[in-house]
């Protein structure tokens, strides 16, 4: 037996060493998605904004409201305050240690492994300390955003805690056990998936887990029949849900530039990526969360051999389910993990994050295989998984160290990842220490040396990726200032040449911003508003112009650019076509009323009210309210009577 006493104290001390190998990292930077998604933070200030920023997420399609939530707390200091919340995230990841550590003693213990309860337990807890400290799992914890990973995973695990658990009540009858199971599940899941739709996978968790345990129990009940049906429904979904069925394999997206098809070979080969990443100890260079150049693979001798691997290992586990569950446990636990975000659901190819809870199969099953070996093995591979844990641990210590340097990990990620644009914009924001909405005051002698810093990291990563126009872009909105006329514009050329074809993204749609801001200043002389509308007009034929979130911003600020050239007409038409890309945007409804009291066209004024009217919102942040209708229509109504009275 292990004395509470002394299994309460050695949680609490792990818990803490955990705690302390990422406590380096709280001092890190910002990123890319971190910006994006807190953008509305700070005007958290009152119950009704707090939950404008709750229920206003775009991350997901569900919005993701309890990961939002968890940041409220943080608003009236954010952004400042980094280092606080990558803490509560670092929090959350030790919790979910002690989590996978109860977890897997329940596990073991339902299996009937021929064990004593004390090898259980640190076998349970030798696997939870290996996931813990496996370097692939860093960017989930020491990017803010990324919460929303160990969050859900929190409630998932919480949800499979008490289904495990509550195989052992038998005191009661089995359909109020199978109740109660299914309760603490449903519960689990959906709390998990409100904060990242990825926990809808925790079933299938939970399908592996009783497949596993029955095969131990010997014999199915009515209710354990019951039980398999009801688990078996969310995986029938997930598998339509990524199926032929519910997507066309073969159709190119012009929002990804490839096709669901080739998204899941090239994922396949990924997945052996992961695995090497995650258990063969590398570098702490080797890891970062840049990974936005990763392309689709074509698919050739590699892709068909990865491809083929996976067969052979789920031929392999299910061959070998009667003589040893745990390599049908770890393969299939991995496999799950990535039902949905390395399958064929469109998303970007590369994330280390999504193999946050995928890995803990591995590191179990691992564990019990080395634990369990027969003869001089059952002694010397638990010391070799002590050692390696140790290994591990050094390098995720050195690697939360480099995390926590801002300016020296941004410096080696962006010359590790010379294809990716988003170290180098990350490297050139961390260089210049300011915003990117601070560029038109960007002339200050003094600062010259880190803009042509700048550009010279840009200009390396312009050269390996053809299609980035927001690195193009922010090279451009540097040479305004320490560049000559010439120089300036053949950056434009180039980019007016690549505009139909290239990469539009959250970037563009801020830097496109920013260069109508220094044209209003004359910041940027070789350059004209003439050169910005065309420029916006060269996107029409990328497919992002479509989207409420790119193509409206663009066709807004294509209005700015045709007011200050004094052009009328196009500021309504580019206003126009903005209204069709997002109906429902506050600010496009804004700009059209108050241009149209300006140029005394009340009547057009009050269609775009009209317009909107049957488009209210009354959850969406952003979105227009009765309020809002009702404000524009006040200030038309003042401004018709100051006109008559004129």
């Amino acid at each position: 037996m292990i004395n509470r006493t002394y299994s309460g104290l050695l949680g609490v001390g792990l818990f803490l060493g955990v705690v302390l190998l990422y406590f380096p990292g709280i001092h890190g930077a910002l990123y890319y998605d971190d910006f994006s998604n807190l953008k509305n933070l700070p005007d958290v200030g009152s119950l009704s904004s707090a939950l404008e920023f709750i229920f206003g997420g775009h991350a997901g399609p569900l919005g993701r409201p309890i990961a939002l939530l968890s940041f409220v707390p943080f608003a009236s200091t954010w952004p400042e305050n980094s280092e606080a919340i990558l803490f509560f995230n670092i929090l959350v990841h030790a919790v979910n240690f002690i989590l996978l550590w109860v977890l897997g003693f329940k596990l073991i213990e339902n299996v009937g492994l021929k064990a004593s309860r004390k090898k259980v337990f640190y076998m349970s807890m030798i696997a939870a300390l290996m996931w813990v400290v496996l370097p692939l799992l860093v960017s989930t914890s020491l990017i803010a955003i990324q919460r929303m990973t160990s969050l859900s995973s929190m409630f998932g695990l919480l949800g499979l805690l008490g289904f495990i658990c509550s195989y052992n009540l038998k005191h009661i009858s089995q359909y109020r056990g199978l109740t109660v199971q299914l309760f603490w599940l449903g519960m689990g899941t959906t709390l998990s998936v409100l904060t990242k739709e990825s926990g809808a996978i925790f079933p299938v968790y939970a399908l592996l887990i009783d497949i596993i345990v029955v095969k131990k129990i010997g014999k199915i009940r009515d209710a354990s029949f019951i039980r398999r049906m009801v688990l078996l429904l969310p995986v029938c979904f997930i598998l339509y849900y990524i199926s032929p069925l519910n997507i066309d394999w073969f159709s190119q997206s012009s929002f990804r530039g490839f096709s669901p098809l080739q998204r899941l070979y090239t994922e396949a080969y990924v997945l052996w990526e992961y695995l090497c990443k995650a258990f063969i100890p590398q570098s702490p260079t080797s890891y970062g969360p840049f990974h936005d150049y990763y392309a689709v693979r074509e698919f050739n001798l590699a892709t068909f051999a990865a491809v083929s691997a996976w067969l052979v290992a789920m031929i392999l586990a299910v061959l070998s389910f009667k003589r040893s569950i745990w390599i049908f446990f770890a393969v299939f636990w991995f496999l799950a993990g990535h039902l949905i975000e390395s399958s064929t659901v469109m998303l970007e190819i590369y994330f280390e994050h999504r193999n946050y809870i995928a890995v803990y199969g591995l590191c179990l099953a691992f564990t019990v295989g080395a634990w369990t070996a027969p003869g001089k093995l059952s002694t010397i591979l638990p010391a070799f998984q002590v050692v390696y844990i140790i290994l591990l641990a050094a390098i995720l210590f050195a690697m939360t160290n480099l995390w926590g340097s801002p300016n020296k990990a941004a410096d080696i990620w962006a010359s590790t990842h010379p294809g990716s644009a988003r170290a180098a914009l990350h490297a050139v924001l961390i260089e210049t220490h300011q915003g990117q909405n601070t560029i038109a005051s960007r002339g200050k002698t003094s600062n010259n040396d880190r803009f042509e810093f700048a550009l010279k990291v840009l200009d390396r990563t312009k050269g390996v990726c053809p299609d980035c126009l927001d690195v193009r872009l922010q090279a451009l909105l540097y040479s305004c200032t320490i560049t000559n006329d010439a120089d300036t514009k053949e950056r434009f050329s180039e980019i007016f040449e690549m505009a139909p074809t290239g990469t539009i993204n959250v970037s563009v749609v801020d830097q496109m911003f920013n260069i109508s801001e220094i044209l209003k200043t004359d910041s940027c002389a070789p350059l004209m508003y003439e050169d910005l509308i065309r420029l916006i007009d060269r996107f029409k034929p990328a497919g992002r112009m479509s989207e409420s979130g790119y193509g409206g911003k663009l066709y807004f600020v294509r209005a700015i650019a045709a007011q200050e050239s004094g052009l009328i007409s196009e500021v309504y038409e580019s206003l126009l076509k903005a209204e069709d890309v997002a109906p429902t945007a506050l600010p496009i409804l804004q700009y059209q009323v108050y241009y149209s009291i300006e140029q005394h066209d009340f009547e057009l004024a009050e269609k775009a009210i009209h317009r909107r009217q049957n488009l209210l919102d009354k959850d969406e942040a952003g979105g227009i309210k009765q309020d809002d209708i009702n404000l524009l229509r006040e200030h038309l109504a003042a401004s018709q009577m100051s006109s008559i009275e004129n």
